[in-house]
This record gives structure tokens, sequence and C-alpha cells, in this order.
């Protein structure tokens, strides 16, 4: 008699777990859109500003090309690529065979 009386969980816990998944998603959505902004956002500096940094640069013994890019209006996104690509180079340089 026994086996024709199954305890089922409520039916509730699936209509949760929908929720929650949904919910997930919809806070993964709003973060990746809004770190997407976030690094698409062009360099709102001026000239200026932007040359006060580049002669900056030069003087704190930075090469004259990273003085140049910083003239360039680029995206953070943008300047994150250039320094890990600098990171590579300089790593790849310093672990040269001579």
């Amino acid at each position: 008699m026994s086996r024709f009386y199954s305890i089922r969980p409520p039916r509730y816990s699936d209509a949760h777990g929908l929720a929650r998944t949904l919910t997930t998603l919809l806070i993964i959505a709003i973060l990746s859109l809004g770190l997407y902004l976030l690094l698409t956002t062009p360099d709102q500096r001026s000239l200026g500003q932007r040359f006060d940094q580049a002669v900056d640069d030069l003087r704190e013994g930075k090469s004259a090309k990273d003085a140049a890019r910083t003239l360039e209006r680029r995206t953070p996104g943008q300047k994150i690529g250039d320094a890990v690509k600098d990171a590579g180079d300089k790593i790849k340089d310093n672990t040269a065979v001579q």
C-alpha cells in the first residue's frame, strides 16, 4: 500500500527554482552590459589634458611610443589590451635566450 503513496516535494519549489534561475540570468546580463559600457566608453579628456599626460609620461621616463598612445582617444578596453600586450612583450624580452 505504501508504494502508491509517494512523498513529493511541493509544487512551488519548481517555480522558486525558475525564479532563482531567471534572477541570476538577469543579474549576469546587467553586469555584462555594465562592463561592456564601461570598457567601450571613449576617453572624454580634452586634447590639452591628454597632451599634459603625454608630457608627464615622458618626464617619468616612459617611451615616446607610450606618450604618443596617450594622445590618442582610446577606450579603457583598448588601454587594457595595450597594457597586456606590453606586459607580454616585457616577459618575452626578459626570458629570451641570448
